[in-house]
């Protein structure tokens, strides 16, 4: 996820530039509305200001006066600053959280506004810092209009902060915000050469999302590479386009230049992989990633260093924040059910929420759900779906079937309720009553249809589909889309709806199927 900070002096028009930015579909952080909230829902910070410039600015609720603490700070340098340093550490900390969440959902850039950026050591943070400056006039006017200040106060803000020279030489890009199309042209251009980079290789955080997308790796060693490609061939064929090739054979590398050759949109990594030297050669090969068992902090570095997407092993906390120090936020947890299995896993997520962990050994059909619906498990490696009697035998329909059966077997798809068309209140209700009196399923009326029991919706205007829509519930939606575009299937995007935490709960199919429109539904 690409981290894109903009900053500048007051009045230089950071919030335009801000909603150009989530016009072209970046997501917005804005520090300052982040301060804004805490210091009218913190304790703490309240009380901690409060002692700081008298019990008048806090109002009866606890919340703090901003506009009386304004008045204070900015007529007085050393109060100002008095006031960010203070600020600081819980501003960054709710930031560094938003963004730890967005890399989570695969986010592919977020946009955060901090006007301290350099002084708050922020900077270090982000891929690329956007300075947004103007003219002094047009400044003064935009606070004159903002705050509803006289001239000269507006001018004391300005003098009470860093002369403008300070965000432009400290900054990689400039965006002159004196003229709006000019301005969103500079946008424009920035996302163009920050998200757009051209490289051979795909970078840590697409490769992970695409990972996540598939929730399941196949860990397989290949003894002959001639059964490489049909190998290859029964996992695209089962809906699972990826795999993970254990260097524990020597014939590794030409098993995974011949299915990198063949499929080349297939997502092959090399596993096992112990030293600097094999590194190259799965890369060579044409490996899209790296997996090793342990935590060898020279081959991780080097991997890091040449920006190979690396997925170190480990199962003890030290070795986890080695791959921190090292940069990295997703670590292979090795060997998953000899280490503590679930129970482990949830006891890393509290020192350690912002990294996601790909479980191996051990996994199966049996338990592959326990460790999946962990929040702080990316996907899971194993070798059940492909055995190795099966490869032996030349058996690739039966590991096609396998592999079919234990993603449906992730997904978890179930009938959830079938919703009928008709064509007014006064028929759902008299149907929906009609359900009950034969099967005695309860009655419950909602805004736009009539529910008999859970497993029939009585429309009560036409909706979607020629005679209604069936619901299927899936364990993971966002893999369950995935999965399906992967076979051919498309959705009606503007039909997503989305929980309170922003993620998908919802969304139908394209089309209609015997009449029927079908939608997909978050299971709880």
């Amino acid at each position: 996820m690409k981290v894109i900070g903009v900053t500048g002096p007051i009045g230089a028009g950071k919030s335009f530039v801000m909603k150009l930015f989530e016009k072209y579909g970046v997501i917005t952080v804005d520090t300052d509305k982040i301060y804004h909230d805490l210091i009218g829902t913190d304790t703490e910070l309240s009380e901690k200001l409060a002692e700081m410039y008298g019990k008048e600015i806090v109002y009866a609720n606890g919340g703090i006066d901003r506009k009386k603490l304004a008045e204070i700070v900015f007529s007085d340098k050393r109060k100002l600053s008095e006031l960010n340093t203070v600020t600081h550490a819980y501003v960054g900390q709710a930031v560094l959280d938003l963004l730890g969440k967005y890399r989570k959902q695969g986010r592919e850039a977020v946009a955060v506004e901090v006007p301290l950026m350099f002084e708050s050591g922020f900077d270090k943070y982000c891929d690329a810092v956007v300075c947004v400056a103007a003219k002094e006039p047009t400044r003064i006017e935009r606070i004159m209009a903002r705050s509803g200040l006289t001239r000269e106060e507006a001018l004391i803000r300005i003098k009470n902060q860093k002369d403008i020279k300070f965000y432009i030489e400290n900054s990689q890009i400039i965006v002159y915000n004196e003229n709006d199309s000019k301005a969103e042209e500079s946008v424009k251009g920035i996302l163009s050469a920050i998200l757009n980079e051209k490289t051979e290789d795909k970078n840590m955080n697409q490769i992970c999302k695409e990972i996540g997308s598939y929730g399941l790796i196949p860990v397989i060693k290949i003894e002959d590479p001639e059964k490489a490609v049909p190998l290859a061939k029964a996992l695209c064929d089962g809906g699972l386009p990826v795999a993970e090739i254990t260097f524990r054979t020597k014939c590794a590398a030409e098993a995974i230049a011949k299915i990198s050759k063949e499929f080349p949109d297939m997502l092959v990594g090399a596993g096992t992989v112990l030293t600097t030297q094999q590194v190259d050669e799965a890369v060579a090969a044409g490996a899209k990633f790296i997996v090793s068992p342990g935590f060898n902090a020279k081959v991780v570095k080097y991997c890091v260093d040449k920006n190979i997407p690396m997925v170190p092993g480990t199962s003890r906390p030290s070795d986890v924040e080695g791959a921190i120090e090292l940069g990295l936020d997703t670590i292979k947890f090795f060997p998953a059910e000899a280490a503590g299995g679930v129970a482990m896993l949830k006891s890393l997520n509290g020192p350690y929420s912002d990294i996601m962990f790909m479980p191996t050994g051990g996994i199966d059909e049996k338990n592959l759900l326990d460790y999946l619906k962990l929040k702080n498990v990316l996907a899971c490696g194993g070798s059940f779906m492909v055995k190795t009697q099966y490869i032996a035998e030349n058996r690739f329909d039966l590991i096609t079937a396998d592999v079919k059966l234990a993603m449906t077997t992730m997904l978890g798809f179930k009938l959830v309720h079938i919703g009928i068309n008709c064509e007014n209140e006064d028929e759902a209700k008299k149907s929906a009553l009609l359900i009950e009196k034969m099967f005695g399923m309860s009655v419950k009326e909602g805004n736009s249809s009539v529910f008999a029991g859970t497993e029939f919706e009585f429309m009560k205007a036409p909706y979607l589909g020629k005679y209604g829509h069936i619901a299927i519930s899936t364990n993971f939606i966002d893999r369950a889309v995935a999965y399906f575009e992967r076979n051919g299937f498309t959705f009606n995007k503007e039909s997503a709806k989305y929980n309170e935490k922003g993620k998908l709960s919802a969304i139908y199919f394209e089309g209609e199927y015997f009449g029927f429109a079908i939608h997909l539904v978050q299971s709880k």
